[in-house]
């Protein structure tokens, strides 16, 4: 992967600069995070395909057209409107969705 010029990670600098819990957040995203910035939709959704999330928010204008594409994700929530905590509360699923990267080989339990 290539590495970014410093003025791309700003916004997420100025983010976390604001949190009550910088320590603790910075040390969970330098261990854990990652941050990729693509040049369109598509390689976004190939990228998701390998990474194969526990869950994946699809936060554009147009999520069915992206929808099509995913082929490996636990819970897939669709549009601006929709997040993780709604899905998880809301709906119940997290204990059952296939985690670190098994919905690649995984289905949720249905």
């Amino acid at each position: 992967m290539q590495s970014l010029k410093s003025n791309a990670l700003e916004p997420t600098q100025r983010e976390l600069a604001a949190l009550p819990r910088l320590e603790l957040t910075s040390a969970s995203l330098g261990e854990y995070g990652v941050i990729a910035i693509v040049a369109d939709l598509e390689h976004a959704v190939q990228i998701a395909n390998d990474i194969a999330p526990e869950h994946l928010e699809l936060a554009v204008a147009e999520p069915l057209e992206l929808l099509e594409r995913v082929e490996n994700a636990g819970c897939i929530c669709l549009g601006h409107m929709t997040s993780v905590p709604l899905a998880d509360y809301a709906a119940g699923p997290s204990h059952v969705l296939p985690t670190n990267g098994t919905a690649r080989f995984s289905s949720p339990l249905s």
